[in-house]
C-alpha cells in the first residue's frame, strides 16, 4: 500500500519532458540534474517503490496522483507516459529495454538538452514508426542514419507493414477488425512455436531401425 505523503513538496525545477518520453526516462533525468540515484528520486514520492521498470509497466492511479505531485504535472500526464494502461495482450509486445530509436527525434532531443532521454515508442516492440515525427524507426544494432533502408529483401512489403502498425494503434484505442483485435493476431504471429513430439513419434527417432 502506498503511504500518503501530503509533506511531500514538488521539486523546486523541473525538466520539460520530451514528445513522447518514458516515466523512467524523466524520474532518471531527474535524478541526473539533482545527483541521486533514479530509485532514491523515485522513493519521494513513492517511498515503497523497489523498480523503476514498474513505473512504466504497471503504474497505478495513486502512484500517479503522488509522481504528479512531485513533479508538479496531472496524474493523466504521468499515466500517459505509461504502457501500465495497454490491454495484456499489447504488454507482451513491450520490450524490457530499448530496442529501437527515432534517430530524427534523438537529435532534436539533444537539442533540447535531453540526449538521454528514451521516448515510449522505443520499447514498443510493434512500431516501425516514430509516433511524434513518423521517421522510420531504427533497429539499436542499425546504422545511425535517419533516412529509410532501402536494403531490405522486405521493402516491398513497407507500406503493409505502416497499415499493421495502425491496427494495432487503433486497437489500443478499442478498435478491433472481425470482433479480433490486431493486438492478438500479431503477438499469435509472434509466437515461437515448437510443438512436443508424440511418445510414438519420439519412440520412432530413437530407434533407427524402423523404417
Amino acid at each position: 500500500m502506498i503511504r500518503e505523503l501530503n509533506g511531500t513538496r514538488p521539486l523546486s525545477v523541473i525538466l520539460k519532458p520530451v514528445p513522447d518520453e518514458l516515466l523512467s526516462s524523466w524520474i532518471t533525468r531527474h535524478a541526473d540534474f539533482y545527483g541521486v540515484p533514479p530509485l532514491t528520486m523515485l522513493r519521494h514520492a513513492i517511498p515503497e517503490a523497489t523498480s523503476l521498470r514498474q513505473t512504466d509497466t504497471n503504474l497505478g492511479p495513486t502512484a500517479a496522483v503522488h509522481i504528479a505531485r512531485l513533479f508538479r504535472s496531472q496524474s493523466s500526464t504521468i499515466l500517459a507516459m505509461t504502457t501500465s494502461g495497454f490491454p495484456q495482450s499489447a504488454a507482451r509486445l513491450v520490450a524490457p529495454r530499448v530496442i529501437q530509436c527515432c534517430v530524427a527525434c534523438s537529435e532534436q532531443n539533444s537539442l533540447r538538452g535531453a540526449a538521454t532521454a528514451v521516448q515510449r515508442s522505443w520499447i514498443e516492440g510493434w512500431r516501425i514508426t516514430c509516433p511524434v515525427c513518423r521517421q522510420r524507426q531504427q533497429g539499436t544494432r542499425e546504422g545511425a542514419s535517419a533516412l529509410p533502408s532501402t536494403s531490405s529483401p522486405f521493402e516491398d512489403l513497407w507500406v503493409n507493414a505502416v497499415h499493421g502498425e495502425e491496427l494495432i494503434d487503433q486497437s489500443l484505442r478499442g478498435a478491433s477488425v472481425g470482433g479480433v483485435s490486431p493486438i492478438d493476431i500479431a503477438r499469435l504471429l509472434l509466437i515461437r512455436r515448437c510443438p512436443k513430439r508424440s511418445r510414438h513419434q519420439a519412440s520412432m527417432v530413437a530407434s533407427p531401425d524402423v523404417v
